[in-house]
């Protein structure tokens, strides 16, 4: 990252918007695993095996986004910045995995594929989390 970046976080810049897909795709790789793992594997149901990806993936999205992409801002204790963090992207999560459950129960591909349905919903969610990663979370 910049330094144009790091001394004025309101000047966005094409590597803080990549730093976010970045930590994006890292989260859908947790999520869609982790629940193709405990569904196909451990017999879980979809939509708790989803529950548990989600949780992992929105932690690994803080990491990535709290070292990389939102470096310049750190006034918050971990477990505080992370319940933050949680709270701003309920509505994404909201988004997310309303789209997941809609594609899993109306979409026989997304049932035997549940990876589909879990990309459907990131991208669904993917824009308000970064707008309230943005402007709430991380803001200085």
């Amino acid at each position: 990252m910049d330094k144009t970046l790091i001394n004025k976080p309101h000047k966005l810049n094409k590597q803080h918007y990549f730093s976010f897909i970045v930590a994006g795709t890292c989260g859908f790789i947790v999520d869609a695993g982790v629940v193709t793992i405990l569904s196909k594997f451990w017999g879980m149901g979809l939509v708790l095996a989803k529950v548990f990806s989600f949780l992992l993936a929105v932690t690994v999205t803080w990491i990535i986004n709290r070292r990389y992409t939102f470096k310049y801002q750190y006034n918050k204790s971990l477990v505080n910045e992370w319940v933050h963090y949680f709270l701003a992207n309920s509505v994404g999560a909201i988004i997310n995995n309303s789209l997941y459950i809609i594609m899993i129960m109306s979409v026989t591909t997304a049932k035997i594929y549940p990876a589909l349905a879990v990309a459907i919903g990131s991208l669904g969610g993917m824009f308000f989390n970064y707008i309230a990663s943005r402007w709430w979370v991380f803001k200085q």
